[in-house]
């Protein structure tokens, strides 16, 4: 980046034109890199006479320095961004991690509650198996 940092950005688009992926894709990248507050200017190139849309578009420079404490978007601000967009992608992971993990606990609390009933279910197996045997042994020594 060249310091200061830039001021603005310029994309030059044909109104009523069919607006292109490459174009929103443009357009996506600036927004997610530097924080824009969702300000646009618009030229109209017919008005070739109208030299103050370029000179001085509304004043919105002057507002957006006036909004960045008087400076142009520094590369104090990018790494800032950077940070704070490093951050939140952490903070993403992190929940998904514990999500996971708590859906690996489910699981397993899951297999251990089947473990003790099939435990169960062979303890009463057993049961029936060894009172049925004590039973044949009584008819057979009748």
């Amino acid at each position: 980046m060249i310091l200061p940092g830039p001021q603005s950005f310029i994309i030059v688009l044909n109104f009523g034109q069919r607006f292109t992926q490459e174009e929103a894709t443009a357009v996506k990248i600036i927004q997610e890199t530097f924080v824009c507050g969702n300000r646009f200017h618009v030229f109209n190139n017919n008005e070739t006479e109208d030299r103050t849309q370029v000179t001085d578009p509304t004043g919105e420079d002057r507002q957006l320095l006036k909004a960045n404490g008087g400076s142009f978007y520094s590369c104090k601000m990018f790494r800032q961004m950077e940070r704070e967009i490093q951050e939140q992608q952490m903070k993403i992971l992190m929940d998904r991690v514990r999500e996971r993990e708590e859906v690996m606990k489910k699981i397993e609390e899951e297999k251990e509650r089947m473990k003790v009933m099939k435990g169960g279910r062979r303890q009463n197996q057993d049961k029936e198996r060894k009172r049925r045997e004590e039973e044949f042994k009584k008819k057979k020594t009748i």
